[in-house]
């Protein structure tokens, strides 16, 4: 089995902004904009009690309306079933594309493996006037937000012929965005990762080991992991992470300072058999989307 942590939502590039841990404790991951976008923020469904109903006022409260909440987002992960009108057939799914999914490609990734999905966030708190912003001095934390047990993995074709056949055959991906990238924009390979049945949810609550940044960090790219993510003789690196001088160990825990870009880093778990309890720890994590 191959662990995947895979960098996803609003960061410093793309939005500006974290996403944000509510004073009741929900999060929400913002989808960043992208070419093959599709999906308004306002037609996002979200209930938890902080977020309401209205994503789209939400997320540009929080830019301060660099962001409008009729803009089309890039809607990937995709991984509540209740977040829109799906078509029959949907599964929670992931596409990538270009140099990342090479990358994804040359690790063997592929039926089994287990993408842990993180972003950047902070906490927020509420105006007088019902605005939302970000809590000056609150820490910028990576946090795990979701998770999608591979099931299938679907390549793309380039042509528009082939991608209409594909959504002929396979109606629930038909609104996926890496079917709707413009002309000259996919470059290398294309893929759609669906979930094995049932294995794939978002985490509505924050919860401390959903934590991936070092308590007391100054910089959110400065992890705390379980011991084993580290390379040995007979363990290989997580991908972008082989030099000796990123890592730390101490009695139970290992320090990482991470690269600074760079989507989905890989971790081959054969030679790690701690690498199932923590994936358990941290996908049994309360308060998550039904699984769907």
């Amino acid at each position: 089995m191959k662990l995947i942590l895979s960098r996803k939502g609003f960061d410093s590039g793309a939005g500006g902004v974290p996403s944000p841990i509510f004073p009741d404790g929900s999060m929400y991951s913002i989808p960043i904009q992208a070419p093959g976008g599709r999906t308004p923020y306002a037609r996002i469904r979200r209930g938890d009690a902080a977020v309401g109903a209205d994503v789209g006022s939400m997320v540009a409260s929080l830019t301060r309306g660099r962001t409008r909440a009729g803009a089309l987002c890039h809607f990937d992960p995709d991984l509540d079933a209740g977040a829109l009108d799906r078509p029959p057939g949907w599964r929670p799914s992931l596409g990538q594309v270009n140099a990342a999914q090479g990358h994804l490609a040359a690790q063997g990734v592929g039926p089994g493996d287990i993408f842990l999905f993180f972003g950047w966030f902070r906490r927020v708190e509420q105006s007088p006037e019902g605005a939302w912003r970000f809590i000056g001095g609150a820490p910028d934390l990576h946090v795990i937000f979701g998770w999608l047990r591979i099931g299938e993995v679907i390549d793309v074709p380039k042509d528009p012929k082939g991608r209409a056949a594909l959504v002929a055959g396979r109606p629930g991906i038909a609104d996926h965005p890496h079917l709707h990238f413009p002309a000259g924009y996919v470059r290398g390979r294309n893929a759609i990762y669906l979930a094995a049945d049932g294995d794939a949810s978002e985490f509505r609550a924050f919860d401390d080991r959903l934590v991936l940044t070092a308590p007391g960090a100054t910089r959110r790219g400065d992890w705390r992991l379980p011991a084993w993510f580290r390379a040995a003789h007979d363990r290989t690196p997580l991908t972008y992470h082989a030099d000796p001088a990123r890592w730390s160990t101490t009695k139970n825990h290992c320090t990482l300072r991470t690269v600074g870009r760079g989507q989905e880093f890989v971790i081959d778990c054969a030679n790690r058999p701690e690498a199932r309890a923590w994936i358990d720890r941290v996908v049994g994590a309360p308060q998550v989307v039904a699984r769907g």
